[in-house]
């Protein structure tokens, strides 16, 4: 069953995503079990949203590649649900944000 992930950086920089992002490197080599992967500015920080296919995927994630403690001064604040649904119109949404 699919999933969704939320974590929120409170106080999370653009500086710290870029160094997130390159640590956690999901666009040369996305992670078996990811859907979706967007990010973006928050007010006071920074949030990753994700749609995994199963919870197992974002926890085999999670696990192989961590999260860096020199990235984030504070661990995330996360939230998960199941995904009852998605809709992709049109997958030029990639396009678009280029």
């Amino acid at each position: 069953m699919a999933v969704c992930t939320r974590l929120r950086f409170d106080g999370g920089t653009p500086r710290q995503h870029e160094s997130l992002d390159a640590h956690l490197n999901v666009r040369r080599d996305p992670p078996e079990g990811l859907i979706l992967h967007a990010s973006g500015p928050v007010e006071g920080g920074w949030a990753m949203f994700d749609v995994w296919e199963s919870h197992d995927a974002f926890e085999r994630f999670a696990a192989s590649r961590g999260l860096p403690a020199r990235s984030v001064p504070d661990a995330p604040e996360m939230e998960e649900f199941t995904v009852a649904e998605m809709v992709q119109p049109d997958r030029m949404l990639t396009a678009m944000l280029r």
